[in-house]
C-alpha cells in the first residue's frame, strides 16, 4: 500500500479545480446563452423572411421623379419687350410668357392691305375695260348677223336669176348685178368673222389680277399672324425653370428662350432588375417614398416597362436613343436593370414635386 504524498511534497504544476460560481451569476450566465441564440434564431427567421417579401415586392432605391421639359421658342425674331414670368412661376395654359416687339410686322400688315388696295383698283379699273370690250365684241357680233342676213338675200337673189338668165328673161347685166352682190356680202362676213374673232381677243383676262389679289391676301395674313406670335403663351400648365434672360435680349425664331416643366406629366422612373419584370405590368399598384416628403406614404400605377436600354451612352449626333442603364460592376454577371415608368395617383403637391428627387419604389404584392 502506498503511502498518501506529502503535502510539502507538490511540485504545483497540478490542475487548480475551477471555482464555483454563485447561483445568481449561473442564471445571467444561462440567461446570456439564451438571448444569443434567441437573437441568432430572430436574425434567420427576420432574414428570410426579407427575402421573401423582396422576392414577392420587388424595390427599386434609385427611382426619380420626372416630367417633361420643354424650351418655349418664338415663331418670329425681334427684341424682347416685356417679359412677364420670373423663374420658378408656376404658370397656367394661355398665360403669358413673354412679349416681343412687333412693331416691324404691323408695319408689314400695313404694307400688305396696301398691296391689297392696289389689287382691287386695278380689278376696278380690268373690269371697266373688259365691259367695254365685251360691249365692242358683241357689236361686232351683230354687224357679222346682219352681213351673214345680206349675203343669204343676196345669194338667194341670184339663185334665182341664174336659171332665168338661161331662158333670157332676165339680162346678163342684171345677172352681173346679182352675182356682184353675192360677192360682196360674203366678203363683208369674212371682214365681220375677223372683227369679232379680234373683239374677242382684245378682252382682257382678269385673273392674274385676282392671282396678284389672292398673293397680297396671304402676305396679310402672314403679317398678321406673325403680330399675334409676337406674344408667346404657356401652351400647357407648367413651372419656368433655368430662367436666364431679361428684356431686352433679341429672341430668335425656334431657339428656346423659356424652359417649362410640363406640370401634367409627373412620374416616377424607376430601374427593376430584369428577373422582376415579370410582376411588373400596366396597372400594377406600387408603393412610392419621396424623399421630398418622407412622411407619406404615396401610391403609383406602372405606366410603361421599357424594351430596352443602351449598355453605354450614345454620341449626342444620335437622333433616338435608349434610356442608358449602366452595370454595377463589369467583372461579375449582374442581373440587367429597366425602367419601369409610374403614374403617381394621386399627384403630390407641387411642393413634393421636383424633377430628380430620389424616389425608392416597391411593387405591392397581389395577394
Amino acid at each position: 500500500m502506498n503511502p498518501e504524498p506529502d503535502a510539502s511534497s507538490t511540485t504545483g504544476l497540478e490542475p487548480r479545480p475551477a471555482p464555483k460560481l454563485a447561483p445568481a451569476n449561473m442564471i445571467r450566465k444561462i440567461l446570456g446563452r439564451i438571448i444569443g441564440l434567441a437573437a441568432i434564431l430572430s436574425a434567420l427567421v427576420l432574414g428570410a423572411k426579407v427575402a421573401s417579401q423582396t422576392g414577392a415586392n420587388p424595390q427599386s432605391r434609385d427611382g426619380v421623379i420626372r416630367a417633361n421639359v420643354i424650351g418655349i421658342a418664338p415663331r418670329v425674331s425681334g427684341p424682347i419687350l416685356r417679359l412677364h414670368v420670373i423663374n420658378d412661376q408656376i404658370v397656367k395654359k394661355g398665360d403669358v410668357l413673354f412679349e416681343i416687339d412687333p412693331e416691324p410686322f404691323e408695319w408689314a400688315v400695313k404694307s400688305a392691305r396696301a398691296n391689297i388696295d392696289a389689287a382691287d383698283g386695278e380689278l376696278i379699273n380690268s373690269k371697266t375695260g373688259i365691259e367695254a370690250q365685251i360691249s365692242q365684241a358683241k357689236s361686232a357680233e351683230a354687224s357679222l348677223e346682219k352681213a351673214k342676213t345680206s349675203l343669204q338675200q343676196a345669194t338667194d337673189s341670184y339663185n334665182r336669176m341664174e336659171p332665168l338668165a338661161k331662158d333670157r328673161y332676165v339680162s346678163a347685166e342684171t345677172l352681173d348685178s346679182a352675182r356682184s352682190a353675192r360677192d360682196t356680202a360674203a366678203a363683208a362676213v369674212r371682214m365681220g368673222e375677223s372683227e369679232v374673232a379680234a373683239a374677242h381677243s382684245a378682252v382682257k383676262n382678269d385673273a392674274p389680277l385676282w392671282a396678284k389679289r389672292r398673293a397680297a391676301e396671304a402676305s396679310l395674313g402672314q403679317a398678321e399672324l406673325a403680330v399675334r406670335d409676337c406674344r408667346v403663351v404657356a401652351p400647357f400648365d407648367g413651372r419656368v425653370v433655368g430662367l436666364g434672360i431679361s428684356e431686352g435680349a433679341f429672341a430668335t425664331a425656334g431657339l428656346t428662350v423659356i424652359t417649362l416643366i410640363d406640370m401634367g406629366d409627373w412620374h416616377v422612373e424607376a430601374n427593376f432588375l430584369e428577373n422582376d419584370l415579370h410582376r411588373l405590368k400596366p396597372g400594377t399598384k406600387v408603393r412610392l417614398e419621396i424623399m421630398t416628403d418622407a412622411a407619406t406614404t404615396y401610391v403609383g400605377r406602372v405606366e410603361s416597362v421599357s424594351s430596352g436600354v443602351a449598355l453605354s451612352p450614345e454620341p449626342p449626333s444620335a437622333r433616338a436613343s435608349l434610356p442608358v442603364v449602366q452595370r454595377e460592376l463589369d467583372w461579375v454577371r449582374l442581373a440587367q436593370r429597366f425602367p419601369v415608368r409610374i403614374r403617381i395617383e394621386p399627384p403630390p403637391p407641387d411642393e413634393v414635386l421636383r424633377i430628380g428627387t430620389v424616389v425608392t419604389a416597391t411593387v405591392e404584392s397581389e395577394r
